[in-house]
């Protein structure tokens, strides 16, 4: 959901357009369903707030290198993490 394609005139949800895969826990690989896609949805990747990420394009899958976090990313993401477990209790 936090990622959306400029794709056919629209913005469109990347599991849309791309089927992601996690190859190694430090590499993820997204195959686009139309090959011509490819740079926009690296762009769509790239353009995500607060991770930092560089895709590269190869062919019609795009390839994103997940760099190691920081210590402050690493407690922001701890903090995500609670708040998200918070609101599922609410939920339940």
């Amino acid at each position: 959901d936090a990622c959306a394609v400029e794709a056919y005139g629209d913005r469109q949800p990347l599991a849309t357009v791309a089927h992601v895969a996690v190859a190694s826990p430090t590499l993820v690989r997204i195959s686009c369903f139309d090959p011509q896609l490819a740079p926009a949805v690296a762009k769509a990747v790239a353009d995500i707030e607060g991770l930092s990420l560089n895709p590269n394009v190869s062919g019609g899958d795009v390839v994103v290198p997940i760099p190691r976090p920081s210590k402050e990313q690493r407690g922001a993401l701890a903090k995500a993490a609670g708040a998200a477990a918070e609101e599922a209790k609410k939920r339940a």
